[in-house]
């Protein structure tokens, strides 16, 4: 078996936490001889701070005192079938089922493979018939959000299964919570290799102002999000 074979299973299993759980050995002797110092250190955290599949399926049985509707909102334009069946496929395996995902497409002609996704309610599309460039074209898309707050992905994002639980889970026990952000990686390949993980500090306006550390993925309750005006993008 050669290297990259080797590294095709490390990141399948990094992919497929189930079996992961059940190899754990041979991972984790395929993760320390092939790959660098920062991945084996990163790696290392996810295996040990991530749920297992036993955590996950907790998950999905437990029921929130309040459960919100979280409006995932994306803007497209000319976006390829193959990421946005990954990020549909991400949601569906949420943890947390209350949401809805809300397109706005500024693409030169609409996108024809979406109304094969739209037999899933839950998947709100609009043509604008012109690019408003990322902020238009959100600022549409938000207009299709019924959800109680409202979360902000590019076309091209993904989102750990249990990230709308984490959400939830916050607001349940913080009821005053308006805004939430969370940390954020890089994936890269086929397999997902995760890398370029970046931890973000607590909120401060003065680093805000030096870096746009907040990002994605951050969530907005929508009477907040109301109050914002979106300024239009020159791309």
């Amino acid at each position: 078996m050669n290297t990259d074979q080797k590294m095709k299973i490390y990141h399948f299993l990094d992919k497929h936490p189930k079996i992961k759980t059940t190899l754990v050995a041979p991972y984790r002797k395929i993760m320390k001889k092939y790959t660098t110092h920062d991945e084996k250190d990163y790696n290392q955290w996810i295996i040990q701070n991530e749920p297992t599949a036993r955590e996950l399926a907790k998950q999905r049985k437990h029921k929130f005192a309040y459960q919100p509707k979280i409006s995932i909102v994306i803007p497209l334009y000319n976006t390829k079938e193959y990421f946005f069946k990954e990020i549909v496929e991400c949601l569906k395996k949420q943890t947390y089922s209350n949401w809805e995902l809300c397109l706005a497409d500024g693409s030169p002609e609409p996108i024809k493979y979406v109304a094969k996704y739209l037999k899933d309610k839950r998947i709100k599309y609009e043509i604008i018939g012109e690019n408003k460039g990322i902020s238009g074209n959100t600022n549409e898309a938000i207009k299709l959000a019924t959800g109680d707050y409202i979360g902000l992905l590019d076309h091209d994002d993904l989102l750990p299964r249990f990230s709308l639980y984490e959400v939830v889970k916050a607001i349940n026990e913080n009821p005053e919570t308006e805004f939430l952000y969370s940390d954020e990686d890089r994936i890269e390949g086929e397999f997902h290799k995760r890398y370029g993980v970046f931890f973000k500090p607590d909120f401060s306006k003065y680093t805000l102002r030096s870096a746009n550390y907040i990002c994605h993925f951050c969530v907005f309750k929508k009477e907040l999000m109301e109050k914002l005006r979106w300024r239009k993008s020159r791309i």
